[in-house]
């Protein structure tokens, strides 16, 4: 009875590994700042931006994915290293690839230009940490 259990133990640890390791394997393929997303697809790629514009976009496609459901955070710095943006969002994909994005709307009177930093996470591990200079 003992060495019995003892195995199914031991098969479901293994089997908890082997999923886990598959929702490992998503990869981001694309990612994009731009200043409007349609049809999935943003619109251009940003190097740079500006307040005036109103919302700016962090576009990301995935790759390698598992029918599984996954949960993305979205981490936004201002110019001064302030967090002004945070935001989390779940997915189960019907299909190998997805297409994902968060807007943030600029809020002149308390964000500060300067170089903003945008952190991306997939089910806890950070995927993307870029950064994009920001104009008033």
């Amino acid at each position: 009875m003992f060495q019995r259990s003892r195995l199914l133990i031991i098969a479901a640890l293994t089997l908890f590994s082997v999923s886990k390791s598959f929702a490992n394997t998503a990869t981001l393929s694309n990612w994009a700042f731009t200043d409007q997303i349609v049809d999935s697809n943003p619109v251009n790629e940003l190097t740079m931006s500006q307040m005036s514009k109103k919302d700016i976009y962090i576009y990301t496609r995935w790759e390698e994915l598992d029918i599984t459901f996954y949960e993305v955070e979205a981490i936004i710095y201002d110019g001064d290293n302030n967090l002004v943006g945070y935001s989390t969002y779940g997915f189960k994909p019907d299909k190998a690839s997805w297409d994902s994005w968060t807007r943030y709307h600029f809020r002149p009177s308390i964000d500060q230009p300067g170089e903003w930093r945008f952190v991306v996470k997939l089910n806890g591990s950070k995927v993307l940490d870029e950064k994009i200079y920001v104009e008033e």
